[in-house]
């Protein structure tokens, strides 16, 4: 039962391994037992003991990633279709009024976790946060560069909030997601923007967005300390 307790944050382990070890020799643990162990585990590598909270910034900061999420899925899905659309024109135009609420979203969803990390996240956080939310505000106005800029900066906040506001799970796949992204780009610069499958790959980055939003919205973030110090920060 070792191999489990192992499973569990070192700092769980500190504080309950001898009595959590002394209960499962006095009663040893059924299948079911080892499956909620298992998922205990994973329960407490994702809070790291630290205690959480949500207010109205952190509600916002969830309900705009998660309408992110949601709109730039939408509008990638229009993207599609506008290019073999009966009606492609039609979709277009829609497609276009989707693209200004996604942006919108991005802006917002940027700024607003930017915001609720400011007193958790790494140095870099803040002036990446800005990047972003500057870059998408640019992309409502068109320009590819803006776009990319905006990735560099989301990339930036990823890496910043890891492990402090949301889990490093998270921010790892939030990273790859934009990577696909970029290959998305990529792929339809050298397609000469004639193959929109490849508008697959940054499906991904909308998905993630709804994820950060629902992992925000069920945990909250972790408080801040009295003293200042990140409470359950990791890296």
């Amino acid at each position: 039962m070792s191999a489990l307790i192992r499973l569990y944050p070192r700092s769980w382990r500190a504080r309950y391994e001898p009595e959590f070890l002394d209960l499962l020799e006095a009663r040893p643990p059924s299948v079911r037992d080892q499956v909620d162990i298992i998922r205990g585990a994973i329960d407490a590598r994702l809070d790291s003991g630290a205690p959480r909270e949500s207010n109205r910034q952190t509600r916002i900061a969830a309900a705009s990633a998660v309408a992110a999420g949601a709109l730039w899925i939408m509008w990638l899905l229009m993207s599609m279709e506008a290019f073999d659309g009966v009606d492609g024109e039609s979709v277009r135009g829609v497609g276009r009024i989707v693209s200004l609420f996604a942006g919108l979203a991005a802006l917002a969803s940027h700024l607003s976790l930017g915001i609720v990390s400011l007193d958790r996240m790494r140095g870099w956080g803040g002036p990446a946060s800005a990047i972003a939310a500057i870059g998408f505000a640019l992309t409502l106005f068109g320009g590819g560069a803006a776009a990319l800029v905006a990735l560099v900066g989301s990339i930036g906040l990823a890496t910043a909030v890891a492990g402090r506001t949301i889990p490093t799970i998270v921010a790892v796949l939030w990273v790859l997601a934009t990577l696909g992204v970029f290959a998305a780009f990529n792929g339809l610069v050298r397609t000469q923007w004639t193959d929109p499958t490849v508008l697959y790959q940054a499906m991904p980055y909308g998905l993630v967005w709804i994820f950060i939003g629902a992992t925000i919205a069920m945990r909250g973030v972790p408080a801040r300390a009295s003293d200042g110090a990140h409470l359950g920060s990791a890296g």
